[in-house]
């Protein structure tokens, strides 16, 4: 599948490369009435990009400060990936620290 993202708060940063990316609700999972915990990806950065710009930017700045935000890139074999939408991806199992780097916000 390539590579997915992951948008988060750097505060989380330390535990993440210690633990990995844990399944769990998120805000935006309580607002959506998720029934499972799950670790949300972007399976491209464009569309991160469109996120950060309209949905997801408008709502994150309630939880987070934007300028705090960074991308983890995550390489994940496919039998652990469920797609959903077209551009998102979950994983309802931890995502272990090796899989998962620090890359820029696309431009």
């Amino acid at each position: 599948m390539g590579k997915l993202y992951h948008v988060t708060s750097r505060k989380n940063l330390d535990s993440i490369m210690e633990e990995g990316l844990l399944p769990q609700y998120g805000f935006l999972s309580d607002m959506m009435m998720e029934q499972r915990r799950a670790v949300y990806f972007f399976k491209e950065l464009e569309e991160v990009t469109y996120a950060m710009r309209h949905w997801l930017g408008e709502n994150i700045r309630y939880v987070y400060d934007e300028k705090d935000l960074i991308l983890l890139a995550v390489d994940l074999p496919e039998d652990k990936i469920e797609e959903r939408y077209g551009w998102e991806a979950l994983c309802y199992s931890r995502v272990p620290p090796e899989c998962i780097s620090v890359v820029d916000f696309p431009k």
